[in-house]
């Protein structure tokens, strides 16, 4: 006769099982919140806030066995974020990237393969020939359109497009860009349409359709003033400074590229810093400003970090020294130059930015008065540019556009879109057959299954309140205690630093809560709310205080300060709230460094005060 268990030993287990049951719910949330934080941390990186995402990325705790859920994207950022930092450490990227594939590999069909190979494609963009990169781009896109992510498509053809045309191939890179517009007209992305303009503006400037290339980019940087980028706005200043150059409107490049780099330096974006500097020494060499072209070309340099960019610089040191007669330098800079041109690839040197030692090794030879020598040099230049002149005639480019035939650019994109469906069937039977594995399952555990699901709540709901306990219900932004403390904390880390304090009321609000109802007024706060974030940077602090009252700290001057405050009134005002309702909002500043901020908030509460007297105002209180 067969001893039956005792009904504790059963109890033992059944407890057993929900404390293992608990902690594998608590641990599936915990993964669910680091894999939040890290796509943050990837959008950081794309918006260029390098700084900010890599301080988070520190904070990721990396599990100490090498196993999560998330590890994937934890390396895959990794990566991204060396990338931003360093390109040149390509064999370390590549060992990381290594560690992201080998993660997904265990992730059939995760659409972050898309991403590793678009990754890749910019990290031999820095050491391969133009032909290995280009060879790869139709795969970024399949893989991108078959995980319906038409942004990464266009994202991979703008930057073949911008490779490219770098690299002299003209046409090859209007195609590009054809491609990426036929992708984007099914798309209707306002976004997408203005890094289109951003990357159509700089294809016309190099092919010196000069008009038409400042028409397009400031298309780009209206949209990108008000929705960011920001990163992106500065790159749209850079470049249509660029093309007034080419113009010889150096009044007008100046001014957008003065800009640029003041707003570049200011936000620690360290590439187009560099860009900027290089762009200012290139106008102050023509204007014959030969010792400022000299301090801006030294502040590139010491943003360069790829071997492009020193070769760049030597390049113009050496410009700068023959326009100063300079001889020694010059043959210095030049030699320097010549280092970091062997070590280019061949189809980076045969492009007109490459060739161009050769010219000034023969305007180096005849100041020396070596006319053989410098006959020689001026032979090979020309015979170098004429080359590059064949890969495409730059004179007749306006005809070639118009000739192109787009509709062969269609068929591509529809042949991507066949596989896409063949891929995406093949998909679908394996998620079929995955789902009937999953019915089998259910059935032999669907107790188990009920307390999973009790205990989930009961981890649910707990993560909710402290969500509810840190959060603006209504708005979604920072509740008053959260918003007050993180100003504290700021003004507690930061003693030294200038922070503005900005107090909003929105005007007359009773009034839309008395004439159309309260349910029009929370729609109102909803969308003053999303104004804000809209104009918020990564280390902004903004909350809701109650009502219709809210706080902004801003980490900046006064100057930005009752800037933005002021482009905050502007978009307000010309906002279209629900019921086609007109709304506005007043301001108060106040700026200070080292104060307490009982003493800031009362200030700019003084300041909103005064606004709130003739309404739809930005008023700023100073500290005594």
């Amino acid at each position: 006769m067969t001893r039956r268990k005792p009904i504790t030993t059963w109890l033992s287990a059944v407890l057993l099982l929900l404390s293992m049951l608990t902690f594998a719910v608590d641990a599936a949330a915990d993964d669910a919140a680091t894999l939040v934080e890290i796509n943050s941390i990837r959008q950081l990186i794309k918006e260029g806030d390098i700084g900010h995402a890599k301080l988070r990325f520190q904070g990721v705790e990396r599990p100490e066995d090498d196993y999560a859920s998330w590890m994937a994207e934890y390396y895959l950022t990794e990566a991204e974020l060396m990338f931003a930092l360093n390109p040149t450490e390509v064999r370390e990227i590549r060992a990381v990237i290594g560690l992201a594939q080998g993660e997904l590999s265990l992730r059939i069909g995760s659409p972050l393969y898309a991403d590793v190979w678009l990754l890749q494609l910019r990290l031999n963009a820095t050491d391969r020939e133009l032909d290995s990169v280009m060879s790869q781009i139709d795969q970024v896109v399949e893989l991108a359109v078959s995980h319906k992510r038409p942004e990464l498509a266009i994202e991979a053809l703008l930057f073949a497009a911008e490779l490219t045309n770098e690299y002299g191939f003209n046409l090859l890179g209007f195609e590009l860009l054809q491609r990426a517009s036929a992708i984007e007209s099914g798309l209707g992305s306002a976004r997408m349409e203005a890094e289109l303009a951003l990357a159509y503006g700089k294809f016309y400037g190099s092919t010196l359709i000069l008009k038409r290339s400042i028409s397009e980019l400031n298309l780009a940087l209206d949209y990108f003033k008000l929705h960011g980028p920001f990163r992106r706005y500065i790159d749209s200043h850079i470049a249509i400074g660029q093309s007034y150059f080419l113009t010889s409107d150096y009044q007008q490049a100046e001014a957008h590229i003065l800009l640029a780099e003041r707003l570049a330096s200011e936000s620690d974006l360290a590439a187009q810093h560099r860009d900027s500097a290089y762009a200012l020494a290139r106008i102050r060499l023509a204007q014959g400003e030969w010792l400022q072209a000299r301090e801006y070309a030294l502040k590139a340099l010491a943003l360069s970090i790829s071997l492009t960019d020193q070769f760049d610089f030597f390049k113009m040191r050496s410009k700068i020294a023959l326009a100063q007669n300079d001889l020694w330098t010059a043959e210095a800079a030049l030699n320097r130059a010549f280092q970091h041109y062997n070590q280019l690839p061949q189809s980076k040197q045969e492009t007109h930015s490459g060739i161009e030692v050769w010219q000034l090794s023969a305007m180096l030879a005849a100041g020396k008065e070596r006319f053989q020598q410098a006959w020689h040099y001026a032979q090979k230049y020309e015979a170098l540019e004429q080359q590059a002149q064949r890969k495409v005639g730059t004179s007749g480019i306006e005809s070639l556009l118009i000739e192109l035939d787009v509709t062969q650019l269609n068929s591509r994109n529809r042949r991507l879109l066949d596989s896409n469906h063949e891929y995406q069937t093949k998909l679908a039977v394996a998620a079929e057959r995955l789902r009937m594995q999953n019915i089998i399952d259910l059935l032999t555990v669907i107790l188990v299954v009920f307390m999973i699901a009790f205990f989930a709540r009961l981890v649910y709901e707990k993560r909710r309140l402290a969500l509810l306990a840190n959060t603006d219900a209504l708005t979604g932004l920072n509740n008053r205690r959260v918003g007050l403390e993180r100003t504290q904390t700021w003004l507690s880390q930061h003693p030294d630093k200038e922070l503005s304090v900005v107090l909003i009321d929105i005007d007359f609000f009773k009034k839309v809560n008395d004439q159309h109802g309260h349910q029009v007024g929370d729609q109102v706060l909803q969308q003053f709310a999303q104004i804000l974030r809209d104009h918020c940077r990564g280390k902004d602090i903004v909350a809701r205080l109650g009502g219709e009252e809210f706080l902004l700290a801003l980490p900046c001057d006064q100057h930005n300060a009752m800037q933005r405050a002021e482009a905050l009134r502007a978009s307000c005002e010309q906002a279209q709230f629900s019921n086609g309702l007109r709304v506005t909002a007043s301001f108060g500043v106040v700026v200070g460094k080292g104060h307490p901020f009982e003493l800031l908030y009362e200030k700019a509460d003084q300041a909103l005060y005064q606004a709130k007297r003739e309404r739809n105002k930005v008023e700023l209180v100073s500290i005594a």
